[in-house]
């Protein structure tokens, strides 16, 4: 019932949002507005999300995007390859996702040069980029609640399902797959997830840890590899940085007969993810996957523009009307709400 009535509350505030920049006339002059994310072509859904929503919003907020993006690879050196550009000599505002903590100072120094503002968003900067430019902001999530929700999840899983411990050692043993070593926002939900599990009373081992990069590909083909050396009798759930690598984890079980809609509670291998993209959404209202913390790309992009044009006209943010929260003087908080299938179902009009 909690997580229903968390889901209404955040629907509420995101239409209460919406109405604000539906009804805000686009400025006579459009505002030039640099975005520097990652290449939708590397596949990672919940950013290409946000994308589309950006592209929509941004005239209602009185911007004109100029897209630039970036690979997984050596992101300063492309940022820098695109900031070189002739039709960039002009300095304006900006919005990035970039993973890489030099590559987000190389944009702060470019912003501070043109004084304009500059928002981080998805991705966490570091507090020492942040603070080292008072118009540099991140637009992100509270990183420990990912993990926690998907605890949570799990945990409720194991108190209705009488089949899960799988044999039978009353440890739950599970293959975790995240999107990189030991720094970073995947590896915090990591250690918050098998934090919480401890909290909740869960005994658990890690069966095998895999780096996928947040990528379904990658993450199919990583617990396919998994499986094929170790087999499917001691795997009793598969924990995901991200929906994409989730995708992937139920894509290989599926193949080896587990998580099939329709099959018996004995032949289902929890697995769950983070973000909430619509292809996790229905993969969850199947019933092919546990769930999902998700967080709203709609929110995402309402924020960090409005966020934007507000500092540049030199205005107050009203975080309250946006169902998000500061941390600190720079960064803006946006919910994850829990989602199995029930609301997941609900997301979509099922």
């Amino acid at each position: 019932m909690q997580a229903a009535s968390d889901l209404i509350k955040f629907a509420a505030a995101v239409l209460a949002g919406f109405s604000l920049w539906w009804g805000r006339p686009a400025a006579a002059a459009a505002t030039p507005l640099e975005l520097y994310i990652p290449d939708p072509e590397i596949g990672i859904e919940f950013t290409n999300e946000i994308l589309a929503y950006l592209r929509t919003l941004a005239p209602h907020y009185g911007f004109e995007l100029k897209e630039g993006y970036v690979s997984t690879g050596d992101q300063r050196a492309e940022l820098e390859q695109l900031f070189a550009a002739p039709e960039r000599e002009q300095i304006c505002p900006m919005l990035l996702s970039v993973r890489d903590v030099v590559a987000a100072q190389v944009a702060v120094e470019r912003a501070r040069k043109g004084q304009v503002p500059v928002i981080f968003i998805v991705l966490d900067p570091g507090k020492s980029v942040l603070d080292s430019y008072t118009g540099a902001w991140h637009v992100g999530t509270n990183r420990r609640l990912a993990g926690a929700i998907e605890a949570e999840i799990i945990k409720d899983f194991l108190d209705t399902h009488s089949t899960w411990d799988r044999n039978g050692n009353g440890v739950l043993d599970y293959v975790l797959l995240r999107g990189e070593s030991e720094v970073g926002e995947s590896a915090l939900r990591s250690r918050v997830f098998k934090n919480t599990l401890t909290r909740l009373g869960i005994k658990a081992h890690i069966l095998a840890d895999k780096i996928c990069d947040l990528n379904e590909e990658l993450a199919a083909q990583q617990l396919e590899q998994y499986l094929g050396e170790a087999g499917t009798a001691e795997v009793e759930a598969v924990i995901c940085n991200n929906d994409a690598q989730a995708l992937g984890a139920v894509a290989t079980l599926q193949q080896h007969g587990f998580n099939n809609p329709q099959q018996p509670e004995s032949l289902t291998i929890p697995v769950v993810g983070v973000d909430g993209t619509t292809r996790a959404l229905e993969c969850i209202a199947s019933g092919s996957m546990l769930g999902t913390a998700l967080q709203d790309p709609q929110q995402y992009a309402q924020v960090a523009l409005q966020l934007l044009r507000k500092l540049i006209d030199g205005k107050d943010f009203d975080a309250a009307s946006q169902g998000v929260e500061f941390e600190g003087e720079a960064q803006l908080k946006l919910p994850f709400i829990r989602v199995e299938q029930k609301q997941a179902q609900l997301l979509l009009g099922q």
